[in-house]
């Protein structure tokens, strides 16, 4: 990707595509992650590798704004705040590695589900 850069109002961008500072989260009492610090330019490739329950899921969850970090703070394509992070998030892809459907119903009975779930009326 060389020669890609971002830009803001016309100015390069801060070379980072990431960047999470004491990111930390816990789940009650369990500590699920602790002071978390990195940084991924634009040009470099990251792997997350740990053992089941090390915290990854909830680290890219983090990032993605689907799960709020108990503290620390996370940047993505150089937006900070929490309408700027929105904003970014438009522009990553996530597949998570299950469909979170319920196997034994069927196709119908799950969107009756997420409907109820998203508070959304059936007859939409």
């Amino acid at each position: 990707m060389s020669g890609f850069a971002i830009k803001r109002n016309g100015r390069p961008m801060n070379a980072s595509t990431i960047r999470l500072s004491r990111v930390s989260k816990r789940y009650g009492r369990r500590r699920v992650l602790h002071d978390v610090s990195f940084e991924v330019d634009q040009s470099e490739l990251c792997a997350l590798v740990g053992a089941n329950g090390a915290g990854k899921s909830t680290l890219i969850k983090i990032v993605l704004g689907l799960c709020e970090p108990s503290s620390g703070s996370v940047e993505l394509f150089g937006g900070k705040s929490k309408k700027e992070l929105s904003l970014m998030r438009t522009r990553v892809g996530y597949v998570p590695d299950s469909c979170g459907a319920y196997q034994s119903l069927s196709a119908a009975e799950n969107l009756r589900i997420r409907c109820a779930e998203w508070g959304l009326d059936e007859k939409r």
